[in-house]
């Protein structure tokens, strides 16, 4: 019996349906563990008010019973989340022979959703770390993605290099918006860039390709991975709108080419007139490197010559600067 006395009168019953549902869908080998968390006064209670709350983490359980078993036996629901944490799982899971990261991903998505849902509607998280949570869900979701597209990538078109430095280039992924500022809640897509430090072309591959059009293959590999719906959901939905020129622009620029971008001017205007773009103030706002891969590091020496400029009165922050909100990663 589900413990629904601390609920409104028009939630008990929502919660009694959907407590039914997961009942029936689970394996009876799992019945006895879900029956016991039902009837803990204090876990009962939380359940409840999840259930009847939220329709994504009563389906998600109706699916997936064991991920409730899980968390509670691990003490996930009653703890924050810890820097890291969804890195290490991610790693434990391609240790594990995990083969298809898109189905790995969502349910990496799924059951983080239902701990961070959980928190906020029983008031163990402030608003902070519910926003935090999800910021470093799409942070780590974005890094295992890319790791696997570039890798792919390179595999049949080989490592792309740099024509001036001949130093190997990696894609570096903005965020924008509310992940640029680790503000994410939890309807929110995720608003990226995509940046990479020099012209050049691919080496070593069956074919050679301009950094240009593979870093736009990595990118739209990368977009796929993430905004895709299967049975198992989507992981996050990606809105590239904010890039240079939106929708008609680039799917991946050059250093030089964003710089050119943000310090360009509007035709005929005067030479002290900043280009007027709605993109400018919203780029400049809040951009932050996600992950920055372990090839931005041997370019921050050059980066703040080559990304980091003023776009008309305020800087725009990109790879090569450390600054209160920027960070970095790297791709591991």
């Amino acid at each position: 019996m589900l413990n629904t006395s601390a609920l409104a009168a028009d939630l008990v019953a929502p919660a009694a349906r959907a407590w039914q549902a997961i009942r029936e869908e689970a394996p009876t080998a799992q019945r006895a563990a879900l029956k016991s968390i039902a009837l803990d006064a204090r876990l009962g209670a939380q359940l409840a008010q999840v259930l009847a709350c939220s329709r994504f983490a009563a389906e998600v359980l109706r699916r997936r019973p064991g991920l409730l078993i899980e968390l509670s036996a691990h003490g996930a629901l009653q703890a924050p989340l810890r820097e890291g944490e969804l890195e290490t799982a991610l790693a434990g899971e391609r240790a594990a022979g995990a083969q298809d990261l898109g189905l790995v991903l969502r349910r990496l998505r799924q059951r983080h959703l239902l701990r961070i849902i959980w928190r906020d509607l029983n008031r163990l998280a402030p608003t902070m770390e519910t926003t935090r949570d999800m910021s470093w869900l799409a942070e780590a979701c974005i890094r295992a993605a890319l790791a696997q597209c570039t890798a792919q990538l390179e595999a049949k078109f080989g490592v792309p290099v740099g024509a001036q430095s001949g130093r190997r280039q990696e894609l570096v992924v903005l965020a924008m918006g509310k992940l640029g500022g680790r503000e994410l809640n939890l309807s929110s897509d995720i608003d990226l860039m995509f940046a990479y430090p020099e012209a050049g072309a691919t080496r070593g591959g069956g074919r050679s390709l301009s950094n240009e059009e593979f870093f736009t293959r990595v990118g739209r590999a990368l977009i796929a991975r993430l905004d895709a719906v299967t049975a198992e959901g989507f992981v996050f939905r990606v809105d590239m709108r904010l890039r240079p020129y939106g929708n008609s622009g680039a799917l991946a620029h050059s250093y030089a080419a964003l710089k050119a971008y943000y310090q360009g001017r509007e035709p005929g205007a005067p030479a002290h007139r900043p280009r007027r773009d709605y993109r400018t103030p919203a780029g400049v706002s809040a951009p932050v490197c996600l992950p920055a891969l372990r090839g931005l590091q041997r370019h921050r020496q050059s980066a703040p010559h080559a990304a980091a400029y003023r776009g008309g009165s305020a800087p725009a922050r990109f790879a090569g600067q450390r600054q209160a909100g920027p960070r970095r990663h790297s791709r591991s």
